[in-house]
């Protein structure tokens, strides 16, 4: 029971953390992510700019809690 208990705090702390990083990973994201659909709608840019502005747009917005999920699943399947 206590070993139980003991990895359940674990748990949660990482899952505390990975909470956090994926806070602070998210709004720089988000910044660049907005930064980058404002450049692939502008009207002159050359096709070479706004296709890799999209591919910018489509990878920044990838939820960073997705991927907070994946770094907490050793923590979830590693022995206690």
């Amino acid at each position: 029971m206590e070993m139980h208990l003991r990895r359940a705090e674990k748990l949660a702390t990482v899952g505390q953390v990975a909470a956090e990083i994926a806070h602070e990973v998210g709004t720089p994201l988000n910044v660049i992510g907005g930064r980058a659909r404002t450049l692939a709608r502008r009207p002159g840019d050359s096709a070479e700019v706004q296709k890799n502005a999209t591919i910018i747009t489509i990878r920044s917005s990838a939820s960073p809690r997705s991927s907070a999920r994946c770094w907490m699943l050793p923590a979830r399947t590693g022995p206690a």
